[in-house]
């Protein structure tokens, strides 16, 4: 797929090197962040009259950007991953780069106690096109730790925590770890708790020698 990149300004095809450049793609970053970049092929525009020519910007084998002086360089719709790459598509869908990316509301619709927020989910192509536009609910708290109480924590819901709070469970005491299954969480919100009490009394006999072992 990597003949069909296209410059991210002019839409050119771009052109594999046939020489290297050392530098360090995303992935490798992650991985080890302090490794010595290694020398690979990349991609360039070779469009006279495309301001990527005129600079040392390049993408990598996977449509990434790179490139030091490139701020006064007008990439389509904003979007410096070449097209025709997952990259690009990346853009959309995780980044979400210049389009909505959510609308919070009045927490006074959950009573001060969260704020709801629409959260925007994107589809798109290598392209960068739009293809399909979702969204989802999702509740906000308040943090106590900074002075202005701001609603900024992700609400995990219910549902969601308890399927991995009973295969956490279930594995301690598959390999018999009982004083792990039934040690307290460092999390104390109401949830946990009620789950710490709910096994308690399905497996009331793990537990009671759990507690018979610390006396």
């Amino acid at each position: 797929m990597e003949e069909q990149f296209r410059c991210s300004i002019c839409k050119e095809k771009l052109k594999l090197s046939e020489d290297t450049k050392s530098y360090q793609t995303l992935d490798e970053h992650v991985c080890d962040p302090n490794s010595i970049p290694i020398s690979k092929h990349y991609f360039y525009c070779d469009n006279e009259k495309c301001e990527a020519s005129k600079k040392e910007v390049f993408w990598d084998t996977g449509g990434d950007f790179y490139g030091n002086d490139y701020n006064d360089l007008n990439f389509i719709n904003n979007l410096r991953s070449s097209f025709g790459s997952l990259s690009r598509q990346l853009e959309i869908e995780i980044y979400k780069k210049g389009l909505e990316k959510d609308k919070r509301l009045s927490p006074i619709l959950c009573l001060w106690l969260y704020q709801p927020m629409i959260d925007y989910i994107y589809t798109a192509d290598k392209d960068g096109n739009v293809l399909s536009k979702k969204w989802k609910i999702i509740l906000l708290k308040r943090d106590k730790n900074i002075v202005s109480g701001s609603y900024c924590i992700h609400v995990v819901y219910f549902w969601k925590t308890y399927p991995y709070l009973w295969k956490k469970f279930r594995n301690n005491l598959k390999i018999k770890q009982y004083k792990e299954a039934f040690k307290k969480s460092f999390n104390r919100a109401f949830i946990y708790r009620s789950f710490e009490i709910f096994v308690k009394i399905l497996f009331y006999k793990y537990y009671r020698k759990v507690e018979e072992n610390k006396n």
